[in-house]
């Protein structure tokens, strides 16, 4: 862990007294650095440790949920946490550093997030997965959630020793979905405290994506019970003061003239050709993916060669008259591309 203090310092040494030519190299190359450090270094198992590169929001968060996790067992206070602010301020990092505490104390929790994304992103499980859970509907209207762990003493058992819960992207989780996932605790903990006792800790933006259907999480009264802890200073566009400002008023549908001239500026510079081979383009449809993929093959080469899709049965190659039907009715691709 020194070493990597001493290069740190090295580096931020450079930084602030080297060329000016070099500074947004090296301020690139250190925030690179100071994000992808590994949590563990396997040559000397030296544990990195997240409080060194905490701000001031980060670690008073950080600190607050620490102290509950003192004596989790025997602990009548609060247990349940938002964990809240804009995008980029820092709140996965903080959900990593809360979970490097528990692995130290040897806590059991469980990851979970409300989508298979967003559970990967945390390498996690979706709520669903979890606990098993399908939906109860009646017609085109849901109506309840159900759950088979109760038909498995061993599931049971697996659930009820995990003393944490961590939820990521909380604004997706409806507050009936939350209800559920605190009477399921309940249940499976033989009270009738909200979790079953359970701490949980919520990470999110309500300013972000809500669930799909239902009601967002905060109509719950549930949701009354979550002290929220906020992150405030932006990470992910640090330096970038005007930017930040910018996103923050996007967020709140707040605009001020400086945000909208700048954003004038940005619309009025951009440019198809200047970003094309640069960007991702998601698009609703397949027609339109198609014109942009012609685009982009037009633009770098005069001469085109088809390739044909084709199909084997049995080890004899198809003729296309003969696989078209099927081809077309099991994917989605197109009979011919153009390379």
């Amino acid at each position: 862990m020194q070493y990597i203090a001493l290069y740190d310092e090295l580096v931020t040494a450079i930084l602030e007294n080297g060329p000016l030519q070099l500074q947004d190299v090296i301020s690139s190359q250190l925030s690179s650095l100071r994000n992808s450090i590994p949590i563990t270094l396997s040559s000397s198992n030296v544990v990195y440790d997240f409080t060194l590169y905490m701000g001031s929001d980060q670690y008073t968060a950080f600190s607050v949920l620490s102290s509950t996790f003192a004596d989790l067992q025997n602990y009548h206070g609060q247990k349940f946490f938002f964990v809240t602010g804009s995008a980029g301020v820092g709140k996965s990092y903080l959900l990593s550093a809360i979970q490097q505490t528990l692995d130290k104390r040897r806590i059991s929790y469980l990851k979970l997030a409300p989508t298979g994304i967003a559970a990967v992103n945390i390498q996690g499980q979706t709520l669903h997965s979890a606990l098993s859970m399908t939906t109860s509907t009646v017609g085109d209207k849901t109506t309840s959630y159900v759950t088979s762990i109760f038909k498995s003493e061993e599931k049971q058992r697996e659930l009820r020793k995990h003393h944490v819960l961590l939820i990521d992207e909380v604004s997706m989780v409806s507050a009936e979905l939350l209800a559920f996932l605190s009477s399921t605790f309940s249940r499976l903990h033989n009270n009738c405290q909200p979790f079953g006792g359970v701490c949980v800790i919520a990470f999110g933006d309500l300013l972000q994506l809500p669930p799909v259907v239902r009601q967002t999480i905060f109509k719950s009264t549930l949701w009354r019970l979550f002290f929220p802890l906020f992150l405030t200073k932006s990470r992910r566009q640090e330096g970038d003061t005007d930017f930040i400002q910018l996103l923050n008023e996007v967020r709140v549908g707040n605009i001020s003239a400086k945000s909208w001239e700048m954003l004038s500026q940005i619309y009025q510079s951009y440019t198809l050709k200047s970003t094309l081979y640069r960007s991702t383009f998601i698009v609703s449809y397949r027609k339109t993916a198609y014109t942009l993929n012609q685009l982009v093959l037009d633009s770098i080469s005069s001469t085109a060669r088809i390739n044909y899709a084709v199909d084997r049965e049995g080890g004899k190659l198809l003729q296309r008259e003969q696989t078209s039907k099927s081809f077309k009715s099991v994917t989605n691709l197109p009979e011919e591309v153009d390379t």
